[in-house]
């Protein structure tokens, strides 16, 4: 493999010499972002136990943690990507290779373009378009900040407006007057993904139409000029917001929905960022029987202001409604929700930052019907206030940076968590965090 990828490299390098003398060409790009948690330290509510019993059974060393990861949330830890690109005015490629658990594979890129006329694009491969995705998103350092904030959703710029995500599909682009753009996109997965054998062209297309099809994403931007920009989008398999019991047993790729959000850029140094998400249920057969189950509607609120500097950025969304009905009647109901940060900023050099940063998540209790029984609330889904603070500095190196923190994150303790002996289990209740990360780009 690693003899594979330096041969890689040195195509690259070898054509992209070939053309250097030509407007268009071969181009090498290198992305990296990585987070370590320097000390992670665990406090503890020890529920109707002894504090000396209950660590005498267990590991105490696991208090004091240390890790190395993405910083946004998962364990892929890809400190390092590739970004291969080729083009001229008409066709062109784009090839990431990245490090992930320790192998190298592609990335969110692996596609080829071709532009027919001008106000047509057609792209094939595995990509992301995110020329309509929201304006405002995560900072690189919430998910030290806010213990839970994969909880329920990401909450990445898609939770104001989801962009094109990079899946293997096909998708159209579409300009056909200034200021107007037209996405439409279906997921298909590869020949072997998709259980092909031979490889052969035609061996490759053996998924149902409507398999492909039922993925139908489709969004159109419109720019007012010095005013914002308008979206509207539909996507007929969505990432799902549900969050109650039994979640883990629903199909969560059946939900669609309607998506709307405006970005106000009238204003100087100001970007206001507005979302809506409107759901639509599907039935499902359960035990023989039918349940219509609905996802949860999101509003959410991002912006983003700069005066000298000062900075501030801030970004709140509320989920609502969903759950499952039987009969006409409620089975379960989806819990509410509301999220926010907060990160002010202050430039103390041209190149050194400060900033903090606040995160809060607040859900309702989630409850479950049996037998035309009262509502109660469901087994560890009672309802939860986490929130966190964290002090950071950034000192920006040119082609990356560098910032470090302490961040601290308190944690609700559910007092109903009980074990088989009916004792209040013992549950995390903080977490302090010591959290590094780097970023470079060329």
């Amino acid at each position: 493999m690693k003899k594979v990828f330096a041969v890689l490299v040195l195509l690259v390098f070898a054509t992209g010499a070939v053309f250097a003398q030509e407007e268009d060409g071969i181009k090498l790009g290198v992305w990296g972002h990585i987070g370590w948690t320097a000390l992670e330290i665990q406090t503890w509510n020890y529920g109707d136990y002894d504090r000396k019993d209950f660590n005498d059974n267990r590991d105490t060393d696991n208090d004091l943690r240390s890790g190395l990861g993405a910083y946004w949330g998962n364990h892929h830890g890809r400190p390092v990507r590739l970004q291969f690109s080729g083009a001229n005015e008409f066709v062109g490629f784009n090839l990431w290779l990245q490090t992930d658990n320790n192998t190298v594979a592609t990335g969110d890129f692996a596609s080829i373009w071709a532009k027919p006329w001008d106000f047509f694009k057609i792209e094939l491969g595995r990509f992301n378009e995110r020329r309509l995705r929201g304006r405002i998103g995560e900072t690189n350092t919430n998910s030290f900040v806010l213990n839970n904030h994969w909880t329920v959703a990401n909450n990445d710029a898609d939770i104001i407006f989801q962009g094109f995500e990079g899946r293997p599909g096909a998708m159209i682009s579409l300009t056909p007057i200034d200021n107007l753009f037209v996405g439409l996109k279906v997921n298909v997965p590869s020949s072997a993904a998709a259980g092909g054998t031979s490889g052969f062209a035609w061996d490759i297309a053996n998924l149902e139409a409507k398999d492909v099809y039922g993925t139908f994403h489709g969004a159109v931007g419109f720019t007012l000029e010095d005013i914002g920009l308008a979206r509207v989008g539909y996507l007929h398999k969505a990432p799902s917001f549900m969050y109650g019991p039994g979640g883990h047993s629903f199909d969560l790729d059946n939900f669609s929905r309607l998506e709307a959000a405006f970005a106000l850029t009238a204003i100087d140094d100001l970007v206001i960022d507005f979302g809506l998400k409107i759901p639509f249920g599907y039935e499902r057969e359960i035990g023989g029987e039918k349940f219509k189950i609905t996802d949860a509607a999101v509003i959410s609120l991002g912006a983003r202001f700069g005066a000298g500097d000062f900075g501030i950025e801030a970004l709140v969304y509320t989920w609502f409604g969903g759950g499952m009905k039987y009969d006409d009647k409620n089975y379960m109901t989806n819990p509410f929700g509301l999220n926010l940060h907060l990160v002010p900023s202050f430039k103390i050099t041209d190149t050194v930052t400060a900033s903090l940063e606040i995160g809060m998540m607040l859900t309702g209790t989630s409850t479950l019907i049996v037998d035309g029984s009262d509502p109660r609330p469901s087994d560890h889904d009672e309802s939860t206030f986490n929130i966190g603070f964290g002090a950071f500095l950034e000192k920006n190196l040119g082609k990356g940076y560098i910032k470090a923190g302490i961040t601290f994150t308190s944690l609700e303790v559910d007092k109903d968590w009980k074990d088989a002996a009916d004792k209040v289990v013992p549950q995390r209740s903080g977490v302090i965090r010591i959290p590094v990360i780097m970023g470079v780009s060329f």
